[in-house]
C-alpha cells in the first residue's frame, strides 16, 4: 500500500531544518496524561503513513538499541529496504531515522517534521481537547520518522520503543514482530518503583498473532517472569527466550516447556577493545500461521564489547521470526559485523584511545563492567574513566559497580538541564568508593581538553557521549 499525505504542505509550512529543530525542541517533554491519543491523532490525520510497510517494536531497559539496528541490518541484509528508528541521538537528530543503515538527510528529516507539524496545527484547530493536552517532542518525531518511512518507500521499520511500552507513541503502529530484551530499574519516577510495574508497562508490547522475543532479563527475577508470562497468556502468545549457554536463564520450567522456545547463544572468543566477539546462535522461534522454525548460526562475529551477542542473538530470532525463514549464515554474518553501534563501548580515536559507553543504569554498567575486564584484563594498564551522570538516574548504583575498575577517575558533567554537577559527584564517588577522583571538570570540553593525549574510557549518561563524540569529531 503506497502513501500519500490527505493534505498538501504550505509554502510556510515547509520548514528549513534548523527551523524544524527548534520546533520540536519547543514541544513537551512530557505529555501531561499517559496516552496514545495525540500520535494516533496525528497518524490518522496523516493517512496512515505507517500502513505502507510493516512494523518491528524493540523495547526494554537495556540492549534495545543495540538489538534494533542487528534486527534492521539483517532485515536489510535480505534485500529488503529498512527503516530504523532510535533514540536518543549522539550529535545529530537525523541520527534517530535510518534508511538503509544512513542516517537521513537533513532536507527529507525537516520534511518529515514539517508535515508532523502541519498535521498537529490542523488537529489542534479543531479539537480543543487535544489542544489542550498538547503534543510531545517524541511523538512528533515519531510520526515525521514514519512519514519520511513511507515517503522513502521502506518495506520494513524497526522502531525502538522510547520509554516503557504502553504508552509509547511507537505503539500506536501495528507490528509483525517484537522483542522485548529485558527489564530493570530505570525510570521510576514514569514506569513504577517495582521491576514487575516496569514490566507491566514494557509487556504491553506483546500483542496476539504475533512472534515475540523475549532476552533474558525478560523472564527473571520471578516478579518479572510473572508479569511477562501473563501477558503472554492473556495474548495467546508463545514467545521464544534467549538464553545464554553458559549461564542458562532460570525461571519456571513449565513455561519453558509449554509456551516458550529456546534461543540458546554460545561465546568463544573475544578479542580487545578494537577486536569483534565470535559466538554461535541456535534459534527456534514459533511463527503465528508459520509454524516452528528452527536455525544454526555457527560463528557469528559483532564489532564490541562481550555484552552484544545476547542482542545480537534476539536479533537474529526477531528477523529470522519476521521473515518466516532462516536467514544464510553468510549473510547474517557479514550483517552482523558490519552493524555500527554508536554508543556502546566505541572505540572513537585509538592514537590515544577514547572509547565511549552509554551505560547509565546498574544494569547497563554491570555490561560496561564485563567490556572492561575483556578488553582491559590488565586492570593496572586501563585507560582513565572519564565519567559523568544525571540527576535523575540512579548515579550511586552506577559509581558502585564501574569506579572501583579503575585506577584514575575524572569527572564532569554534560550541558543537559539533568545533569548531576560534577561536584557533586566527585564527592559521592569518594564517599562510596573511598577514591578521590583526580581532577572534576565542569563541562566535557574542558574535560577533554585536560585528557589531551591521554587514553581514557567515558560512561555514565548518553548527554555526555553526545558531547563527546561530537567533540572528537
Amino acid at each position: 500500500m503506497s502513501w500519500a499525505s490527505p493534505f498538501a504542505l504550505q509554502a510556510a509550512e515547509r520548514l528549513p531544518f534548523a527551523q524544524a529543530i527548534e520546533r520540536i525542541e519547543a514541544s513537551l517533554r512530557f505529555g501531561i496524561d499517559p496516552s496514545l491519543a495525540p500520535i494516533r491523532c496525528l497518524l490518522a490525520e496523516l493517512g496512515h503513513p505507517e500502513y505502507s510497510y510493516e512494523c518491528v517494536q524493540v523495547a526494554g531497559t537495556n540492549g534495545k538499541t543495540s538489538t534494533s539496528r542487528y534486527t534492521a541490518a539483517l532485515l536489510h541484509a535480505q534485500g529488503r529496504k529498512v527503516g530504523l528508528y532510535t533514540s536518543p541521538h549522539l550529535v545529530s537528530y537525523t541520527e534517530r531515522v535510518e534508511v538503509d543503515g544512513e542516517p537521513v538527510g537533513e532536507e527529507l528529516f525537516a520534511l518529515g517534521v514539517s508535515y508532523a507539524l502541519a498535521a498537529w496545527e490542523r488537529i489542534a484547530a479543531r479539537d480543543e481537547d487535544m489542544r489542550a493536552q498538547g503534543v510531545t517532542e517524541f511523538e512528533l518525531l515519531t510520526a515525521a520518522a514514519l512519514v519520511m518511512y513511507a515517503l522513502e518507500d521502506v518495506n520494513y521499520a524497526v522502531l525502538e520503543v522510547g520509554l516503557g511500552g504502553r504508552w509509547d507513541a511507537t505503539s500506536a503502529v501495528p507490528t509483525v514482530g517484537c522483542a522485548l530484551t529485558g527489564v530493570a530499574l530505570d525510570h521510576t519516577a514514569i514506569l513504577g518503583d517495582t521491576l514487575a510495574k516496569i514490566a507491566r508497562e514494557k509487556a504491553a508490547v506483546i500483542h496476539p498473532g504475533i512472534p515475540v522475543v523475549l532476552g533474558p532479563s525478560a523472564v527473571s527475577p520471578a516478579e518479572v517472569l510473572e508479569v511477562v508470562s501473563e501477558r503472554c497468556e492473556d495474548t495467546d502468545v508463545r514467545p521464544c527466550v534467549v538464553s545464554d549457554a553458559s549461564h542458562p536463564v532460570v525461571c519456571d520450567p513449565d513455561f519453558l516447556a509449554s509456551d516458550a522456545d529456546l534461543t540458546t547463544f554460545a561465546v568463544h572468543a573475544s578479542a580487545g577493545d578494537e577486536g569483534v566477539v565470535s559466538f554461535d546462535v541456535h534459534v527456534a522461534v514459533d511463527v503465528p500461521d508459520v509454524g516452528f522454525i528452527e536455525a544454526d548460526y555457527p560463528q557469528m562475529t559483532v564489532r564490541g564489547p562481550v555484552y552484544q551477542p545476547q542482542n545480537a542473538a534476539c536479533a537474529l530470532s526477531l528477523a529470522t521470526a519476521v521473515l518466516a525463514r532462516p536467514i544464510p549464515v553468510a549473510v547474517a554474518r557479514q550483517a552482523l559485523l558490519a552493524c555500527p553501534v554508536p554508543g556502546r563501548f566505541q572505540t572513537l580515536r585509538t592514537e590515544p584511545l577514547a572509547i565511549v559507553d552509554a551505560c547509565h543504569n546498574p544494569q547497563s554498567a554491570e555490561a560496561f563492567c564485563d567490556a572492561v575486564r575483556a578488553a582491559f584484563p590488565d586492570a593496572a594498564s586501563r585507560p582513565t574513566l572519564l565519567i559523568g551522570a544525571l540527576a535523575d538516574k540512579d548515579h550511586a548504583g552506577i559509581v558502585e559497580r564501574v569506579v572501583p575498575l579503575f585506577n584514575r577517575v575524572v569527572v564532569t558533567q554534560s550541558d543537559s538541564g539533568r545533569a548531576f554537577p560534577a561536584a557533586d559527584l566527585a564527592a559521592e564517588i569518594e564517599n562510596l568508593c573511598g577514591v578521590k577522583p583526580a581532577a572534576v571538570y565542569g563541562d566535557a570540553r574542558s574535560a577533554l581538553d585536560a585528557l589531551c593525549g591521554e587514553s581514557f574510557i567515558a560512561c555514565g549518561t548518553i548527554t555526555l557521549i553526545g558531547e563527546i563524540a561530537a567533540i572528537l569529531a
